[in-house]
């Protein structure tokens, strides 16, 4: 299994139905031939992408095969630029999860690393390492929470100011109990705060996502147990100093399970957060909205009979609109059905739902307008009033998208694995 990634430039506006020109190709193939697997990508201001996954190193702990960060740089002509890779210090399994550009065109990647003493994720740390845009290796910071177990990094984000927010699951050394942490690091990778949330049930709290605002404030969202013993989303913002501003809680009607996938900040400091709602039946997306002190100002439901929807993705253009991007199974057997894109208005209202096969795992904007949704195998770009323009099938036997972007002149480059 090989990293595949591909651009395509952009058709004009009018034309729909169409595929987009695909532009290159590349694929990347680790030093033993194993399987590789892509698990986030970035592009800067330049064009140049930046890809990260896990990939078959040599072998590690007898038993098992050490599995490395692979991070992969191509110029906007699709020329290989550098690549790096990373074998933690239980020279074992090693995953990276997420990826950052920041404004000087540094790589910022972040993900788990087993330290030494277990091959396992019982005993990962968060590892976050910076690159230069030329691939050199700037700093690399790891952390090991204080039961000294499993700790896992799952996303990262930078601020205006080039600091590095990294967020992730940690154990609490008390049972199954995991807690958010997040931690604040800054350009030169000096940690500058650390927190921990511990939701009100003592149980399994779960970061999905993270933003931060204008203010260099960060807002990190995902699923938390409760009293009850079931899941509610829990969306915290903390201030650049790293002080708790607000905790918001969403338990939906029926008190069972609520997840939030993914959250955005607006122009004014106002957050968007979505995920899924009513787990494991009938299931909803829920997109809500917050001021920037914590008051929710609105919220809405997606409900498409008979499937359950659970939002994937979310993005927020200029004027404070809302996109989400919704994948919808079968209740009865949990098989893909379809997928909708739904745009709100920053007062709440739904402006208009595409409704269509292309999967919506990943949403992205452009300044043009264009709304870019990519999914299994497929990727489709709309128009700002829905319209679809184009829609691209990667043809290779087994492929599979889990990511795209547009880059700054408008040209979609897709990530996946085949």
């Amino acid at each position: 299994m090989l990293f595949a990634i591909f651009a395509l430039a952009p058709l004009v506006p009018h034309v729909q139905a169409q595929n987009a020109v695909p532009l290159w190709t590349n694929y990347y193939d680790g030093p033993v031939s194993g399987n590789d697997f892509p698990n986030a990508l970035a592009v800067d201001h330049s064009g140049n992408v930046f890809v990260t996954g896990n990939s078959i190193g040599i072998l590690g702990h007898p038993g098992a095969s050490g599995t490395d960060w692979a991070t992969v740089a191509y110029s906007s002509t699709g020329v290989p630029l550098w690549t790096n890779r990373y074998n933690g210090p239980g020279d074992a399994l090693d995953y990276p999860r997420a990826i950052a550009v920041d404004g000087n065109g540094n790589v910022i990647v972040a993900g788990q690393s087993v330290g030494s003493g277990s091959i396992f994720e019982k005993n990962a740390d968060f590892a976050t390492i910076k690159y230069s845009g030329g691939g050199v290796p700037l700093w690399t910071n790891r952390y090991n929470g204080p039961a000294k177990s499993g700790d896992l990094a799952r996303v990262v984000a930078v601020d205006t100011n080039g600091n590095v927010l990294v967020s992730g699951i940690s154990d609490t050394g008390f049972g199954t109990n995991y807690d958010f942490a997040t931690i604040k690091y800054s350009s030169a990778g000096v940690p500058l705060w650390t927190n921990r949330y511990h939701g009100p049930g003592s149980g399994f709290d779960y970061p999905y996502a993270l933003a931060t605002d204008t203010g260099g404030n960060a807002i990190v969202t995902g699923g938390s147990a409760g009293i009850n013993g079931d899941y509610d989303y829990v969306t915290i913002k903390y201030s650049s100093a790293g002080a708790r501003l607000w905790t918001n809680r969403y338990d939906g009607p029926g008190h069972s399970s609520d997840s939030a996938s993914a959250v955005a900040a607006d122009a004014d400091g106002n957050v968007f957060v979505t995920g899924s709602s009513g787990f494991p039946t009938n299931v909803d997306s829920v997109t809500i909205k917050y001021s920037s002190a914590g008051i929710p100002l609105w919220t809405n439901r997606y409900d498409s009979p008979d499937l359950n929807n659970a939002a994937t993705a979310l993005a927020v253009d200029s004027t404070g609109n809302a996109f989400v991007a919704v994948s919808s199974t079968d209740i009865t057997n949990n098989s893909y059905v379809r997928s909708a894109t739904i745009k709100y208005s920053s007062a709440g209202v739904a402006i208009w739902t595409n409704c269509n096969n292309y999967g919506g795992n990943q949403i992205t904007l452009r300044s043009n307008g264009v709304v870019l949704v990519s999914g299994i195998s497929q990727t489709t770009a709309f128009s700002s009033s829905g319209v679809p323009l184009w829609t691209n099938f990667y043809p290779a036997s087994g492929a599979y998208l889990v990511w795209a972007v547009i880059d700054d002149s408008n040209n979609a480059v897709m990530m996946g694995q085949s």
